[in-house]
């Protein structure tokens, strides 16, 4: 038996499902800088870290209402999918669906990466994320 065929074939096969688009981008660490124009402070903006294929995921309904400052929001767990060799991804970086193939719902919404999953034989790069709703 040839693992390695196996799982590549399997990533192929995973790849072919994810049919939607994502940016993920991160948050420049420093200090915000003054805008010569407004004068306002402004932080640097965020750097792409992956942009290409993937799609959304539940494997079952899990969401948590919080309370801040008298409104009530829902935070929503999801997986998104991406190819393996994605790149490196952080706790925090924040993916927006740009393209949205089947589910016109999807387009826009951003989520939040909340846990990394690794393992083995991986067919795909499943980011644990979640979506904060008002």
């Amino acid at each position: 038996m040839n693992i390695a065929g196996e799982v590549r074939a399997g990533r192929r096969l995973a790849e072919r499902l994810m049919i939607d688009r994502f940016r993920f981008t991160r948050a420049v660490l420093g200090p915000p800088i003054r805008d010569d124009e407004t004068g306002d402070l402004v932080y640097p903006p965020r750097e792409i870290v992956y942009e290409g294929k993937g799609k959304v995921q539940t494997y079952e309904a899990h969401e948590v209402g919080i309370g801040s400052a008298g409104r009530l929001f829902t935070v929503q767990r999801y997986q998104i999918h991406v190819p393996v060799a994605s790149g490196r991804f952080m706790i925090g970086d924040v993916g927006e669906c740009t393209k949205a193939t089947l589910d016109p719902e999807l387009l826009g919404r951003e989520y939040v990466v909340a846990a990394l999953l690794h393992k083995t034989a991986a067919t795909a790069r499943r980011l644990q994320v979640d979506e904060v709703t008002a």
